[in-house]
């Protein structure tokens, strides 16, 4: 140790004695920080000055001329009138050809064409068959001015500022428009146009309402439903000992509500051909007793006892909820059900008289048959018409008010979940009516007192703020979990890690890691520069140096004491870490009192900063006196494949798999990680874990630096010899 400590004081007093290794070390010192502050200031804001961007718009629209306002209005004009007096961008007001020949050649960021139906697009939007507006954005992603520092991304943030503040004044000359509107309907000629507004909302009101009625009878009747389902299922299911199992043919699983009475229906019909065969087996089989046979006969009269209830059931039903609004179907389907229930009864009375009788003999149940045809005839009643019938009405009434699509979206999973969403469409109907109803009261009102204005206050008063709301009618609040001061402040992780990995390379390239054998004198005597000097000097020095030091070694030698290997090693090495140490101080304090990114734990900042250097120091060190020149090329490998792979400005699970997967053997990840939490705050201990994961790679350092550098010796020195062979490197 002692001897480690004196290579490290002779280190720095042959520096403080020559002004060229002062210089040498003051630059290895600032090259980090000046890296790692310039690169965080010029990415502190880089969204901040998009108002110099020149982006180039250019209008082909053709104007719009309606039948319903006989004005003719180019809302194309209107836009690029509004865009004249909008700073968020520089706007550059074109035509077409000079709009895209500029972007090609880079001398607008991008441009905006606005196609020659944009009028007609724009003001026919509530059309059936419409097409909502297009623009044409071209971007010249060659010239994009952020990429050098910010790479993408920059380029989806501003394609986004671009869309909002476009978006925004289009709102605003479309609301204006139907704003100003009302200076025309002053006009004694526009009365009519008014009525037959009017007219209008009157009648899709009264659709809506007979809508919300219809949804909420057929919602009961799909209730009604279930017991019907439920008893065929239970003859289906109905127990048959001692006899093959026959294939359950139950009712299909029913989705949505205009097929759940046909699906129940059809069950139904469905379980009267299992009792058929059921019967058969009953008597085809010897192997069967009397007392199961009618044991079995006996079952199945009570189960189709159940379903002639459940028919009975939904007979009722019928008469108190369906009848009054659809009284000529409900009459003629209570009538088809009464049939049904008769065939049904007929059946039931056949099986518990052969259930009684001791006669082997297979009874006539051509009754059968006539139940399942009565089934079918209700099926047929046409009441399935009138369930599709409410289905294409309630589609016909949201393709006119342009309903959103989530407020009607049906839960068809069951006949209770379809009871309960035609009772929702039901109630949106009739808030939806509401609506209509007062906009119609409005409309009237104003046409009875002349006051036409008031449809403008329909829209409302200011067409600005509601554009606003159109450009972006969620509002996000962000509320972050750990703040950080800017965007630069966040990228401050990577750029310090980088730097100081450039840092460690930057000293293997211009220190030496061999020390003499005989160094360490122990009684000051004079010195020359190039004495004090001799150990940064290339190992390929003249002849006329090393003989001009040859008697000043020769008085060291008898004047000193041997080194051993390892107080070399880590003598030397104790210089690397104190520039390292050096570097990481003055750069983690200049980003907290200079750059001012106001990190969480600004001592954490700067331990994590001594962490690192250290740490990058001994790998590169180590790399270095194992492996020589090599050993440097690969450090500078390991700087390219951690500036991607080490999550610092894109998440990993962005990045290849192979990235991915090499992340968690890079001592950059953690490096970045500690910085992280000391800048944007510590959670559960995970700026601890980084350091300890950080400080393992001390052992990997170590074996190549100290145990492998002697079997390596000869491999480096071969390479060396063919390296000055070169005479060039």
């Amino acid at each position: 140790m002692r001897d480690a400590l004196s290579v490290i004081k002779n280190d720095f007093l042959k520096v403080r004695r020559s002004v060229m290794a002062s210089c040498l070390l003051l630059f290895l010192i600032l090259i980090p920080l000046l890296f790692t502050w310039f690169n965080v200031l010029a990415t502190w804001d880089p969204f901040g000055n998009t108002k110099d961007l020149k982006i180039a718009v250019a209008s082909d629209d053709a104007g719009y001329t309606s039948d319903f306002f006989p004005i003719e209005v180019n809302a194309g004009e209107q836009v690029l009138s509004q865009l004249r007096a909008n700073q968020q961008m520089d706007w550059v007001i074109t035509d077409t050809d000079d709009a895209l020949e500029g972007t090609r050649s880079g001398e607008y960021y991008a441009s905006i064409i606005l196609p020659e139906s944009f009028s007609t697009d724009l003001l026919t939007f509530y059309a059936n068959g419409s097409e909502p507006a297009e623009i044409a954005l071209h971007t010249n992603e060659k010239k994009n001015a952020l990429a050098p520092t910010i790479a993408d991304k920059g380029a989806q943030g501003l394609s986004t500022s671009i869309s909002e503040t476009f978006t925004r004044t289009v709102g605003d000359v479309s609301l204006g428009l139907v704003s100003s509107l009302s200076d025309f309907l002053d006009q004694d000629d526009t009365q009519d146009a008014l009525n037959r507004i009017e007219a209008r909302t009157e009648g899709l009101q009264s659709q809506l309402r007979n809508g919300a009625r219809t949804a909420r009878t057929m919602g009961e009747l799909a209730e009604s439903t279930i017991p019907l389902v439920e008893s065929a299922q239970r003859i289906i299911d109905a127990p048959l000992p001692e006899l093959p199992e026959i294939a359950d043919s139950g009712a299909a699983d029913i989705t949505a509500s205009s097929d759940a009475l046909d699906a129940a229906l059809s069950a139904t019909r469905e379980s009267y051909a299992v009792v058929g065969d059921r019967i058969d087996d009953l008597y085809d089989s010897v192997s069967v007793s009397r007392e199961t046979r009618s044991a079995t006969l006996g079952t199945l009269a009570d189960n189709v006892q159940l379903n002639i209830d459940a028919y009975k059931g939904l007979k009722e039903t019928i008469n108190a909820d369906i009848r009054p609004g659809l009284p000529a179907e409900a009459a003629r389907l209570t009538g088809q059900l009464d049939e049904a229930i008769a065939a049904q009864e007929s059946v039931r009375d056949r099986l518990r008289a052969a259930a009684d009788s001791d006669s082997p003999e297979r009874p006539d149940f051509s009754s059968l048959d006539q139940a399942a045809n009565a089934i079918e005839d209700v099926r047929n009643s046409g009441i399935r018409d009138q369930i599709s019938e409410l289905g294409q009405t309630l589609r016909g009434i949201g393709d006119t008010i342009d309903l959103p699509e989530g407020n009607i979206q049906l839960n068809t999973d069951s006949l209770s979940g379809a009871s309960d969403a035609l009772d929702g469409v039901a109630a949106t109907l009739d808030e939806n009516a509401n609506s209509l109803n007062d906009l119609r009261n409005r409309l009237t009102t104003a046409g009875e007192t002349g006051d036409l204005s008031e449809l403008a206050s329909i829209v409302g008063d200011d067409p600005d703020a509601f554009a606003q709301v159109l450009a972006a009618p969620v509002e996000v609040d962000r509320q972050a979990v750990y703040p950080v001061a800017s965007f630069g402040a966040g990228m401050a992780p990577l750029y310090t890690t980088l730097a100081l990995w450039v840092g460690g390379i930057l000293a293997s390239v211009a220190l030496r890691t061999d020390v003499a054998a005989r160094l360490i004198t122990h009684r000051p005597r004079a010195h020359s520069d190039d004495d004090n000097f001799d150990d940064f000097d290339d190992a390929d020095d003249t002849a006329d140096a090393e003989e001009a030091s040859e008697s000043t070694a020769v008085a060291e030698d008898n004047d000193a004491e041997e080194i051993g290997p390892l107080a070399k090693y880590f003598g030397r090495y104790g210089t690397f870490a104190l520039i390292g140490l050096a570097q990481s101080t003055l750069l983690t304090l200049g980003l907290i009192f200079f750059v001012k990114v106001e990190p969480a734990h600004p001592f954490l900042l700067v331990l994590a900063g001594w962490v690192a250097s250290c740490i990058f120091m001994l790998l590169i060190y180590a790399l270095t006196v194992a492996l020589g020149n090599t050993g440097k090329a690969l450090a500078v490998f390991l700087l390219v494949i951690q500036i991607s792979s080490a999550g610092g400005s894109y998440p990993l699970q962005l990045l290849p798999g192979w990235f991915q997967s090499i992340s968690p053997w890079l001592p950059a990840t953690y490096a970045i990680d500690a910085f992280r939490g000391a800048i944007a705050g510590i959670y559960e201990a995970d700026y601890w874990i980084a350091l300890g994961t950080l400080l393992l790679f001390i052992m990997p350092a170590l074996i190549l630096g100290v145990v492998l550098r002697k079997p390596l010796a000869k491999y480096t020195s071969s390479l060396n010899e063919a390296l000055a062979k070169t005479k060039m490197m």
